[in-house]
């Protein structure tokens, strides 16, 4: 929504309109191939599902990372495709809630350090 375009740009002044993604559909794939001439993202920290979660691998450059954070793919033992790998691209599954209660501090710290990333692009 615009609402959430305008969010994220107020807490990164940098991102640009174009940058944005819809993440209701598989629409964002062709955004991230036109915005990196084809070549793709290093990073992907994901918390979309099922189709949106394969078009989201899709958009992995060649050695990325793909960091799963969604719950729903994890909860129902669903399938990834081992094309992940023929990129020489890696696959993390993060349980959020349970990193958050398992070290006091911890929580803050993880969002320190996932704003410094989103920060230096």
């Amino acid at each position: 929504t615009q609402e959430k375009r305008e969010f994220l740009k107020t807490v990164f002044p940098v991102l640009e309109d174009r940058h944005i993604g819809n993440s209701r559909d598989e629409t964002f794939e062709q955004m991230i191939y036109r915005e990196t001439n084809g070549r793709g993202v290093d990073i992907v920290l994901n918390s979309l599902a099922e189709d949106k979660l394969v078009a989201s691998d899709r958009c992995l450059a060649k050695g990325g990372r793909l960091i799963e954070i969604g719950k729903y793919d994890l909860a129902n033992n669903n399938e990834l495709s081992l094309l992940l790998f023929q990129k020489e691209a890696s696959f993390q599954g993060v349980m959020l809630d349970q990193l958050s209660q398992d070290i006091p501090g911890r929580k803050l710290e993880l969002m320190s350090m996932f704003t410094k990333f989103l920060k230096s692009g």
